[in-house]
């Protein structure tokens, strides 16, 4: 029943952003593919008591369904994501020359 609510506030959630509309199958345009959807469960835990305080439930594409060209632009999509190795070696550096860090989270 946790789980149940967690789906139903996910998908009022992402009708709200306007991330997807919902298409009864009757109405698709002839030949449009459904991609398949899987939910992502998780129990959130208390650090110290390890009481679970939250139950989410998250909404995602199957992505290994999607061909490029014809579900997403293959040029359109660019994701740096920086290795460990870089941001150790940025924050010894800090260390080393006494700059100061800030963590931005966009």
């Amino acid at each position: 029943a946790k789980f149940r609510t967690a789906m139903e506030q996910e998908v009022h959630a992402q009708l709200e952003n306007g991330n997807f509309v919902v298409i009864p199958r009757s109405q698709l345009p002839k030949g449009a593919t459904v991609l398949p959807a899987v939910w992502q469960m998780r129990r959130k835990r208390d650090i110290k008591t390890r009481e679970i305080k939250k139950y989410k439930a998250r909404l995602n594409i199957d992505g290994s369904k999607m061909k490029p060209g014809k579900h997403f632009d293959p040029n359109g999509i660019y994701a740096p994501v920086a290795s460990w190795n870089s941001i150790r070696l940025l924050l010894t550096m800090a260390v080393v020359h006494g700059w100061s860090t800030k963590q931005i989270d966009f």
